[in-house]
């Protein structure tokens, strides 16, 4: 059996699909890609035997077969190679790759002992722009937690309401909620499907500036998510949620207003004085002005920086981990930042002042720490 591709087409392909595959896999099998050949397509599959990413190609073949081919050998093999056909001979446990000015050998399995993903059966369904939904990604990932014992936490929450889609992330210590408005679910019902996070990592690099339609399917055990060329399956966690809204604030009276950056690069400036175990940054709001400060006594370094801003409310001083809130303000977009508080035990909110579309929102929430 033969058939011919483009080096550039095929890469293409081979690195979006390689972004599942482990580095060190229990399942010798799962070194490979699985080459399901058809006679006018071809399908890459790889899995780390969780999350399973399918990408399709069309092609003419003289035949067809599943073969497993390994991964790691054949991306660079077909990564220093430069654009031009590249023709695939498969007998005899042997694929052939012949370049124009090469031949390569690699030794293949058969396919049929590589695990597929179990069909998303009895789903829910919806639509998103890829685009949309790569942002709604980046923006929450980074909140997720690592905790064994809360495995909820350790993934990020697709809460579907019948007026929108919130897309959350928490540990515990921060929160952030992105909506997206213009997706409902059916009549008063509530839906909520949790991911895990690499294969939300890997759907957000694969997303990244594409404005394709992405179709998510969820059932009671697994997910799916399908645009272009490429599907991408994955079990969700088993677990309950959180009941999230719970712990946002609805009484926060005191607000402030910021240059995000400006914020932001004090923030990260005052952190490096800071307590390396707590990373504790001072927060002192007082009329027209926010001081920034924080020491380390065993150290014996402090930093204190004054920033105009605009603050309505009391007298207030209040703690932060630094490298959470940089974290946050460095995930928006925004020129400007909102945060509101209500006392120095009880959580902030920071939301974009602009910066996004009417059909998103983002809330952020930052549990504080005491004072000595």
């Amino acid at each position: 059996m033969n058939f011919i591709v483009s080096q550039s087409e095929l890469l293409k392909n081979l690195l979006a699909v390689n972004a599942v595959i482990n580095s060190k896999n229990t399942n010798p099998i799962l070194d490979n890609f699985l080459f399901q050949v058809h006679s006018d397509k071809l399908e890459i599959v790889g899995s780390d035997g969780a999350t399973t990413v399918i990408a399709q190609m069309p092609l003419e073949s003289q035949g067809s077969g599943e073969y497993a081919v390994p991964a790691e050998k054949l991306v660079n093999t077909v990564k220093n190679l430069s654009e031009q056909p590249l023709t695939f001979t498969i007998e005899n446990n042997q694929l052939r790759i012949t370049a124009e000015k090469g031949k390569y050998n690699l030794p293949i399995l058969d396919g049929k002992d590589f695990p597929m993903p179990a069909p998303v059966d009895d789903y829910f369904e919806r639509h998103i722009t890829g685009s949309l939904l790569a942002e709604g990604i980046n923006k929450t990932l980074f909140a997720t937690g690592n905790d064994e014992l809360r495995v909820a936490m350790n993934g990020i929450l697709f809460h579907f309401k019948p007026e929108r889609l919130n897309l959350v992330a928490t540990d515990a210590h921060k929160l952030v909620r992105f909506s997206v408005k213009n997706i409902k679910s059916d009549g008063e019902q509530s839906l909520e499907y949790i991911l895990p996070k690499k294969p939300m990592q890997i759907l957000k690099n694969l997303l990244v500036k594409s404005d394709a339609d992405v179709d998510m399917r969820f059932s009671d055990k697994n997910a799916e998510f399908s645009f272009e060329n490429i599907r991408l399956f994955t079990t969700l966690i088993d677990s309950k949620y959180p009941e999230y809204e719970k712990v946002i604030p609805t009484d926060n009276p005191f607000t402030l207003i910021a240059n995000r950056e400006t914020l932001l690069a004090s923030i990260r400036r005052v952190s490096f004085y800071a307590n390396q175990s707590t990373y504790l940054v001072q927060l002192i709001l007082r009329g027209g002005s926010l001081t920034v400060t924080a020491r380390n006594d065993e150290m014996a370094s402090e930093a204190d920086e004054e920033l105009t801003v605009n603050y309505q409310g009391e007298d207030l001083s209040i703690g932060f981990n630094g490298r959470s809130l940089a974290e946050m303000l460095a995930a928006l977009d925004s020129e400007e930042v909102e945060m509101t508080f209500s006392s120095p035990k009880r959580a902030a909110l920071i939301a974009p002042m602009d910066g996004l579309s009417d059909e998103e929102e983002i809330l952020m929430l930052l549990m504080p720490i005491a004072l000595g």
